[in-house]
């Protein structure tokens, strides 16, 4: 069994997501060469990539969480679009939301990029600071 996730990596990107000037990453390829089209795919910035390293080696990509079920995918949902749901989620909620984020898109090509847009890494960054400060 792993240990418990580590909230001490998540804590530095608060100040990372708010730098304006951050990117995660963008959308490359798609393109068509000598009659050879491209998939487009999307090309994390070294900031980008290092958030996915703190997450995996700090153990919140949890392999007994079934991201793909059913039920998961609609608690996913819910904890997305669902206000202050992100706000008050615990530990293992966040563990469940970092773990359906970082496996499915490698299946989603983009699915963390939308959730670094859509502010949903922030609000899970901003939890694990306001998890931290509880003690």
């Amino acid at each position: 069994m792993q240990p418990p996730p580590d909230m001490a990596p998540l804590l530095a990107y608060g100040a990372v997501f708010a730098d304006p000037d951050f990117t995660f990453g963008a959308w490359s390829g798609g393109g068509t060469e000598a009659g050879v089209m491209q998939s487009p795919y999307y090309a994390f910035s070294e900031g980008g990539l290092g958030f996915i390293e703190a997450v995996v080696s700090a153990n919140w990509v949890r392999p007994e969480i079934d991201w793909s079920s059913d039920g998961l995918r609609q608690s996913y949902q819910h904890m997305i679009t669902t206000p202050m749901a992100i706000e008050t989620a615990s530990q293992d909620d966040m563990a469940h939301l970092l773990t359906t984020l970082v496996r499915g898109d490698r299946f989603n090509e983009g699915m963390l990029a939308q959730a670094f847009n859509d502010g949903t890494l922030a609000r899970i960054v901003a939890r694990a600071v306001a998890l931290a400060e509880r003690g």
